[in-house]
Formats: C-alpha cells, sequence, structure tokens
C-alpha cells in the first residue's frame, strides 16, 4: 500500500491510458486497447479517480439512465467502471470515491444509485442493498419446443394472427416500443434512453454485434422479440439468447417454441433473466438452471425526490412518518420524513436532519429494500434494518409491493 491520502479529482482526457490499464489490471480485458481510447468525460458519464502521488489508484463512474419505478421513470446513476490498485485495496480510496461520486449524482438530479455488486459486502456501507439479481439461465432446447403455440388465426373466431419474422435495423423503434411497454409494468428496468441508449441505426446494429434479432407480431404489430446467436459449433451448440422481451402470452409462446426448433444442432439454450420471470410460467418442465448470477443492488440517493418520482397504487392513500438512520460515518439521507400518498402520486418532506426518536427507523440498506419493495418489512426487521413501531409495516409493503423487480441490461 503506498503512501499519503488519496486526492480525488474528475478524470479528464489525459487520465484515459492510466484508467484503461486500471481496468485491464482489474477486469481483464484484452489487450491490445482501442485506439482510440475511451474518453472519461463522454457525454453522459462521470468518472472520478482517487491519486496518490499523481498516481490513479482507483476510479469509480456514474451513467445517466432512467429507470422504471411504478409506472414512471425515475432519475438513475448507474455505477460502473469501479477499480481499485490491487495494492490500495482496504486503504479507504474507495470510502473517498463512492461519497463524491453520489454528490455528482445528486447534482445531476439522479435520485436512485444502481450496480452490480462483484461484492456486496463493499458497498453496502454505502446504502446499497440487493433487489434482484441479473441472471443467465440454460434450458434443455427440446423443452422450448414443447411450449405450445396458438393455433392459425381464424377469421370466424376473431383471433390474433401471430408471425414471426426477421428484425432489421428499420424495427429498432417498434422494438423500443414493445420493451417499453414490457418494462414500464416492472420495477427496476432501465428505460432504455438517454446518451447511453442512442436511438440510430449504427448504434443498434453496433450493439448487436452480430446478434440475430427474431420479431412476433400480431395483427402487424410487434408484441415481442428475441435478440439471439449460435455458438459453440455443430450438434454440442448453444442457442444464446441476450435479450428476449415479450407483452402478450401469445408473443412469449410463438418465440420460446420457435427457439426450440434448433434442438438438434443446438441442445442448449442460454438466457437472460432475472426475478420470478413469468417466462418460466409458459414451460413444461423444471429445467431451469442459472448458470451465471449477477446481484443488482440499489441505493436512495434523495430521500423527498425519489419517493416523489416513483408511481403507488392508485387506490392508495397514506400519511407516512418514517426516519432513516446515518448508516455507517453518515450519510445525506438521514433524517426524519413525512410521506403523503395519494392517487398514484406522493409528496415527501423532510422534517429534521436527524432520525426523531420512536418511530419507524430504516437503517439505509432498508431504505433501498422498502423503496423497491425487493423486501417485506417482516424480512428487513429479521435482518435487523428496520426497528420501530410495525403499525404502519402492511400499508409500506401495500405502497411499494406488487411488482416483480426485473433488469435486463448489463450496462
Amino acid at each position: 500500500m503506498t503512501g499519503g491520502r488519496p486526492v480525488v479529482r474528475a478524470l479528464t482526457v489525459d487520465d484515459a491510458r492510466a484508467s484503461w490499464d486500471l481496468g485491464v489490471e482489474s477486469f481483464g480485458h484484452a489487450e491490445p486497447a482501442p485506439d482510440p481510447l475511451p474518453d472519461p468525460t463522454r457525454r453522459g458519464r462521470v468518472m472520478l479517480g482517487a491519486f496518490v502521488d499523481d498516481t490513479l489508484v482507483g476510479r469509480v463512474g456514474a451513467l445517466s439512465l432512467s429507470s422504471w419505478w411504478g409506472g414512471r421513470e425515475v432519475p438513475t446513476a448507474g455505477i460502473a467502471s469501479v477499480a481499485v490498485r490491487l495494492e490500495e485495496r482496504g486503504s479507504g480510496s474507495l470510502g473517498l470515491l463512492m461519497p463524491a461520486l453520489h454528490d455528482r449524482a445528486r447534482e445531476r438530479g439522479d435520485v436512485l444509485a444502481t450496480l452490480y455488486a462483484t461484492a456486496q459486502g463493499i458497498y453496502r456501507r454505502f446504502g446499497y442493498e440487493t433487489v434482484t439479481s441479473f441472471d443467465q439461465v440454460e434450458l434443455p432446447t427440446r423443452l422450448l419446443l414443447d411450449v405450445p403455440v396458438d393455433e392459425p388465426a381464424d377469421a370466424q373466431d376473431g383471433t390474433r394472427e401471430v408471425r414471426l419474422r426477421r428484425g432489421t435495423a428499420d424495427d429498432l423503434d417498434a422494438m423500443q416500443a414493445a420493451y417499453t411497454r414490457w418494462a414500464r409494468e416492472h420495477d427496476g428496468p432501465l428505460t432504455r434512453s438517454g446518451p447511453q441508449f442512442p436511438p440510430d441505426v449504427t448504434a443498434f446494429l453496433q450493439a448487436l454485434d452480430g446478434a440475430h434479432v427474431t420479431l412476433v407480431e400480431e395483427d402487424g404489430a410487434v408484441t415481442g422479440y428475441a435478440t439471439w446467436r449460435r455458438t459453440d459449433g455443430y450438434h454440442q451448440g448453444v442457442t444464446a439468447v441476450d435479450d428476449l422481451v415479450v407483452t402478450t402470452p401469445s408473443a412469449a409462446r410463438a418465440l420460446l417454441h420457435q427457439l426450440g426448433t434448433s434442438h438438434a444442432v443446438a441442445p442448449t439454450t442460454t438466457l437472460w433473466t432475472s426475478g420470478a420471470d413469468p417466462l418460466r410460467l409458459h414451460l413444461p418442465g423444471n429445467a431451469w438452471r442459472p448458470v451465471d448470477q449477477r446481484p443488482y443492488a440499489l441505493a436512495v440517493l434523495d430521500v423527498p425526490a425519489a419517493f416523489e418520482a416513483r408511481g403507488y397504487p392508485g387506490h392508495l392513500d397514506a400519511d407516512l412518518t418514517f426516519a432513516v438512520s446515518p448508516g455507517h460515518g453518515g450519510d445525506p439521507v438521514a433524517g426524519t420524513y413525512r410521506l403523503r400518498v395519494t392517487a398514484g402520486r406522493a409528496t415527501c418532506e423532510r422534517l429534521a436532519d436527524d432520525p426523531a426518536p420512536g418511530i419507524r427507523l430504516l437503517h439505509p440498506r432498508a431504505l433501498s429494500l422498502a423503496y423497491a419493495g425487493a423486501q417485506p418489512s417482516s424480512a428487513q426487521r429479521q435482518a435487523g434494518l428496520l426497528t420501530g413501531p410495525a403499525d404502519d409495516d402492511a400499508v409500506w409493503d401495500t405502497l411499494t409491493g406488487g411488482r416483480q423487480v426485473h433488469v435486463r441490461d448489463y450496462f
């Protein structure tokens, strides 16, 4: 471990090489480095570095994103590119970088922060807690062939015509519309809008990176799609599904069944998914084997703004007072708050900078769980993250529960 307290500052173009080298050391990126190197100052991204004697020893980044919560778009900082030099780990660099990054994100208007936690314990001290997991599951392709598909449309009974076709770059808008219809019905998915998701054909094709797109149309409207690729050769091959989005049961059945037609040459299919995916309800067997799991964690950066930004069940009225503890070493979210919810919208005000005694008291990690509806109040209490009166537990669980927390992106 080197000497001296790290100095935290924003990375500049001149730091691109040092940042790339730190990434290679931490994540094992293949050399040679691209030309030009990624610009740490590119649009929609904040990158901070910790320097000791002018040497970059740690870095963190925040992407400008939005995610769906309660059917509304909530400004979200996607934390990424976290890396600390081996010799500096445990020296306090991350303890300086993460609060500084959160401050920058709040200044930008982000009210939530999310990340894929490679080691959950590292991030819990900053208020993060796991709310779902981005998983790759493995399925026997032959099982998918047994998914029943809807019969062809009959003009006499009014059923919808379901058709599969190959997607092209011209279908970008239709795919985004289908994704948005799916995403807004869940909590947590990114909106796939903003600077990280440029809506141009060139960027779309680059993101596909050679994958194929199969669309489902019902009466001429796109109701689902899959992006997929074949790997590992003939007879022992794999159909790797990177993205599968469906908005109707017919679309789900049609895509799953069609993927199953490759079983003779690709006996295994892998699928990226999250949560208790409803796709599983269409499968005739129990095979669903996780082969890769990436915990997805959330932190609340601005309590009043975060609760006011999301949506709630329209039938529910609530007037709740609660407190958030300082967590480890103090936290800007600590304080006492009043939350009022009516007709699906909320107002939230900070009553005091310190937690008031004798009321519902959430650890910042419990605040994350409560916001996402990922764990009920009873589980938060069992973990020691929630104390105080339990009179409002059922109201809290109804406010933010009832939807599954899903993700579909690894940014």
